[in-house]
């Protein structure tokens, strides 16, 4: 990873620094590596064939420097030495801070797209094909709140930083559309994280169309549920999870993506919103339901979530059942207190009858 860090990127500075001063130390691999002396490697790695499993200040490899690095200089070496060690593509940072990127990460985030498409076509590297696709990179640096979080898995990288074609690649080699990252989100969460629409419709029209390819044959009850209504650890959906971070703008567009059109005619159309996740499900009895929007509207109390569909779903609430409720338990409370106020009346005359006949008598 880049040895200048952003202030609110929290790292081990001193880590960092040694990190930078072994590039500048004579006749060490990493001399070698960021002067793309490719003759110096060779030579290093002839004395000492282990050199290429060395691991630098924050746990990373040589080759992991070459892909940091990324000039075609050095994009040229580590081609060279992946053909001559293989199994070095799978090799990870080992550290805390990055833990769990390899070099498929790397070329995600750079652009590498023909990097990207020869590591997963070589042949050579074919047994090495799914640890690539698979690999996750779980460090501080990746977490969720971190500038860098974009879900873990290389798919999930190169969604959340908007390469379709990319997403492609990853897609024709095998990677999982359903794959989740360690705090249970789907690829679809991610994008409402990093705030994706074009993306998430993409990425939701390519999920249908695999589900129907594979003629819905999944057994699993995770994989069974559409993706874009599975919960994520927190009990969120990509829905609800878009009004929990307030993301307004998102909101409003995944309200506006779930629409369905009745019927059309001219400028005038008749729009069908589901219910589901925008209200209380009042068919599911558990007692770990998940929030609705609206609850979640309610407890956050963000006025920046409130939208039109929100509006006219809570009036229609209040025209045709929130309303008359009222006014029964209105009408109720009312006679309660009527009645109650009568019997108190009577029993005060009735109290006050008795008083005065003892006197008289």
């Amino acid at each position: 990873m880049p040895t200048v860090l952003k202030p609110h990127v929290r790292s081990n500075q001193s880590e960092v620094e040694q990190q930078t001063e072994l590039m500048y130390k004579d006749n060490t691999i990493w001399t070698a590596v960021f002067n793309a002396d490719k003759t110096a490697i060779d030579k290093l790695i002839d004395n000492d064939p282990d050199i290429i499993n060395t691991r630098g200040a924050v746990g990373e490899c040589p080759i992991h420097m070459l892909f940091l690095y990324g000039t075609d200089k050095h994009l040229e070496i580590a081609r060279d030495l992946i053909i001559r060690f293989p199994m070095i593509v799978t090799q990870i940072y080992n550290k805390p801070i990055y833990y769990g990127e390899n070099i498929l990460h790397f070329a995600i985030v750079k652009g590498y797209t023909t990097m990207i498409e020869w590591l997963l076509s070589n042949e050579h590297l074919e047994s090495y094909r799914e640890q690539l696709l698979t690999a996750t990179a779980t460090g501080d640096f990746f977490k969720i709140g971190q500038p860098s979080y974009y879900g873990e898995t290389p798919l999930g990288f190169a969604c959340c930083t908007n390469q379709w074609n990319i997403v492609e690649i990853l897609l024709k080699h095998g990677a999982d559309m359903d794959v989740t990252d360690s705090n249970g989100n789907t690829i679809l969460h991610m994008l409402v994280i990093c705030n994706l629409p074009e993306i998430y419709a993409k990425y939701k029209a390519r999920w249908i169309e695999q589900q129907t390819i594979n003629d819905k044959k999944e057994t699993n009850d995770s994989k069974s549920t559409k993706i874009w209504n599975r919960l994520n650890k927190n009990g969120l959906t990509p829905l609800t999870l878009a009004a929990d971070l307030g993301r307004a703008k998102m909101l409003s567009w995944l309200l506006h993506e779930r629409k369905k059109v009745q019927w059309s005619y001219g400028n005038v159309s008749c729009l069908l919103h589901p219910l589901d996740q925008l209200d209380h499900d009042f068919h599911n009895d558990s007692q770990q339901r998940p929030l609705s929007v609206i609850e979640i509207m309610i407890k956050n109390n963000n006025p920046e979530l409130v939208h039109s569909i929100t509006i006219s779903l809570i009036d229609k609430k209040w025209k045709y059942f929130a309303y008359r409720i009222l006014l029964r338990r209105f009408l109720i409370t009312f006679f309660y207190l009527l009645v109650f106020l009568g019997t108190t009346i009577l029993q005060q005359t009735r109290s006050e009858t008795v008083t005065s006949q003892k006197k008289n008598s």
